[in-house]
């Protein structure tokens, strides 16, 4: 799933939203005791620990995706070095 560009670009346009959200919530002064529920500590938990999730997912699928990229780029490298060696080997049996 962490393969296809597409999630791992949703993945972190969710997890920039999410820390957004968690910094525009409204931070209490110093010295005041906040009134009423405890609802903007929940959610203040709940989106920074969203926001550094999907960032860390995005980020780790993009790692890997870029990994992939790396090996199958060696793969042709070694691919072509190969056939390069048949041919010069070819080409010294015929002469």
């Amino acid at each position: 799933m962490l393969r296809n560009w597409i999630v791992i670009g949703v993945l972190a346009a969710i997890g920039v939203i999410l820390i957004g959200y968690w910094l525009s919530l409204p931070s209490v002064p110093d010295g005041v005791t906040p009134q009423g529920d405890y609802d903007d500590w929940i959610k203040s938990i709940g989106a920074i620990a969203g926001g550094i999730t999907t960032l860390s997912a995005s980020i780790f699928g993009a790692l890997s995706k870029l990994n992939d990229y790396k090996k199958a780029k060696l793969d042709i490298e070694t691919k072509r070095l190969e056939l390069e060696e048949k041919r010069r080997k070819q080409a010294a049996s015929e002469t």
